[in-house]
């Protein structure tokens, strides 16, 4: 457990879990590349008022990012890339015009309200 990190500048691949978030709060997760893990990043077990924002998902197998708990998935502004983003960029701000959903749904709130159209250059 440990609260109140920064946790930036990596690139995260080729692991089974990119990242797992367990027991911490209060974190601000940007600046990263978690690319080509079966599993992105895993947000659990307590692990609430997070902020993760300006980071790259791509080529994960299974999922980019999982969280049961609360979290908040930009920063009011900007939000992550995720290579499976649906949306459109009808006003080519480089903002997704509509949210994407994190997967987990048992709370059904967490959103990236900004999805970036193209990936962070970390």
């Amino acid at each position: 457990m440990s609260d109140n990190n920064i946790i930036s500048g990596n690139t995260v691949s080729d692991n089974g879990l990119g990242m797992r978030i367990k027991g911490s709060e209060n974190n601000k997760i940007f600046g990263n590349s978690v690319v080509m893990n079966e599993r992105g990043v895993l947000l659990c077990c307590g692990s609430g008022n997070n902020m993760i924002y300006y980071n790259t998902f791509k080529q994960n197998s299974e999922y980019n990012a999982c969280d049961s708990i609360i979290n908040q998935w930009d920063n009011w502004s900007v939000g992550n890339y995720w290579d499976d983003y649906i949306g459109k960029d009808s006003d080519g701000d480089g903002i997704g015009d509509m949210s994407y959903d994190i997967s987990d749904g048992s709370n059904g709130s967490n959103q990236d309200r900004y999805p970036l159209i193209n990936p962070v250059d970390i």
